[in-house]
């Protein structure tokens, strides 16, 4: 369970020094959210 708490707060660095726009970033977590999952999903299915 840790490493989804220091995923969110890579997440959280990364968005603060990038200083994307809301704009920007929600298509960009949107992706990422999806590319998790599928090698989730794929590494569970194995």
């Amino acid at each position: 369970m840790s490493s989804k708490r220091s995923v969110q707060e890579s997440i959280d660095v990364v968005r603060s020094r990038t200083n994307l726009s809301n704009k920007m970033w929600e298509p960009l977590k949107e992706k990422l959210l999806d590319r998790m999952f599928v090698v989730g999903a794929t590494l569970g299915l194995v």
